[in-house]
């Protein structure tokens, strides 16, 4: 049923920047105070929404299109926090993924060159609801640069828009340093301290007339917006411990970080809460798996929301990001208000790559970049009957699709 659902979709395709267009008699989900609208219409316009309101009050222009949505809901874009769509194909083949440096400390490294913009799993991530994100390839202490991805038809990266650097300071980052966290952080205290003297001593360093230094120049310079506050630093952490460490290190220098994984966060969420830190998690990965997680709970942003500390969830993966709104789901199934779950997978991703102003829910001014499902959009049982980018409805074929068409004839 779910498959025949899948393809029985709608074949006209609507262009929402050429004429007006209003979609009515929709359920809104994640209006920027964050309630429910039902009955409701959106005017969009120029690829930007501009009118909300109660079906029969928001006045359409003459020869706008008319888009009925009775009984199902439009949701706002979902947006993949962390991921490495376009950067891994099959996890279990080396040769068609991307593992990032094997240096310790890379901040230059970008997966803009690595990135393929023909995946097949960004058609899936399309039919999935999730339009945006950042993909970012795997490393060590510091692994590289986050990019901005779109996930059209033809997808498109943002290489300016965030500035965000990747790294991590757990269990795993330790390795590369001997096995030693106290090794781990002396590195990367050498690496900010080397940035920093690179930014005031240019000149005599690329003439080679000062002290060796512990990374390339390319590494430093990428390090340089975040001495300087305009890029994020994302650090991997678990364990209680490192992330009180990570919150130590980002006052000691300064900068602005987030910390990713945090199953152990609710441990330390006055501390996160006081700094105002995000934290980024991924539901259904709160496993004692190992020693970084003893303390992994099932129910973790249910207690990080109630401790006031900001957060968004995350697949962190390429290959699973069509589980996007399942992981949310699963976070409201351990206690998580609905429209919490969905605001972190939608306005708490926007706000923290700085582009709130535009996206992360249904409000006037935003761009027209929202999903019709046809049904709650948490629940596996819905499907998106309609995808929009800047008010342009995007393809939700597949490979998958195709093939279904080709052996079962539909």
């Amino acid at each position: 049923m779910i498959t025949a659902l899948c393809l029985v979709l709608s074949a006209m395709r609507y262009d929402c920047t050429q004429s007006a267009c209003v979609i009515e008699h929709v359920t809104l989900e994640s209006l920027d105070d964050g309630s429910v609208a039902k009955d409701a219409s959106v005017l969009t316009s120029g690829g930007k929404i501009v009118s909300v309101g109660l079906t029969g009050s928001v006045p359409a222009p003459e020869g706008a299109v008319h888009i009925d949505g009775l009984g199902r809901v439009l949701a706002p874009a979902f947006i993949e926090t962390v991921t490495s769509l376009g950067l891994t194909e099959i996890g279990a083949e080396k040769i068609a993924r991307e593992d990032g440096p094997r240096a310790a400390i890379a901040p230059a490294l970008s997966p803009i060159e690595a990135f393929n913009p023909r995946s097949v799993w960004i058609p899936l991530a399309r039919a999935s609801g999730v339009l945006f994100g950042v993909t970012a390839s795997g490393g060590e202490i510091v692994g590289g640069r986050g990019v901005w991805f779109e996930a059209r038809e033809k997808a498109t990266l943002d290489p300016l828009r965030p500035l965000v650097i990747f790294g991590s300071v757990g269990e795993h980052a330790a390795l590369s340093a001997g096995n030693s966290r106290a090794a781990l952080w002396l590195k990367l205290r050498e690496a900010f301290a080397d940035a920093r003297f690179y930014r005031a001593n240019k000149r005599a360093i690329e003439s080679g007339d000062t002290r060796p230094l512990s990374v390339g120049l390319a590494h430093l310079e990428a390090l340089l917006p975040v001495i300087e506050q305009k890029a994020l630093l994302v650090l991997e952490a678990n364990r209680a411990s490192d992330i009180v460490a990570a919150l130590g290190f980002a006052k000691e220098q300064q900068i602005r970080i987030a910390i990713l994984g945090g199953a152990e966060a609710y441990l330390v969420s006055e501390a996160l809460a006081a700094a105002k830190t995000m934290v980024i998690v991924t539901p259904s990965g709160q496993t004692p798996q190992d020693f970084d997680q003893l303390g992994a709970r099932d129910d973790v942003l249910t207690l990080l929301h109630r401790a006031h500390v900001s957060f968004a969830i995350s697949t962190m993966a390429s290959v699973s990001i069509t589980r996007l709104r399942q992981e949310a789901g699963q976070a409201v199934a351990y206690g998580l208000p609905h429209h919490v779950a969905l605001a972190a997978i939608t306005r708490a991703p926007a706000e923290l790559y700085g582009r709130g102003a535009e996206l992360g829910s249904i409000a006037v001014g935003k761009r027209a970049s929202f999903v019709l499902w046809s049904g709650d959009p948490l629940e596996v049982t819905s499907v998106a009957e309609h995808v929009f980018i800047d008010g342009v409805e995007q393809s939700l074929e597949s490979r998958q699709r195709a093939l279904v068409r080709r052996y079962l004839g539909r």
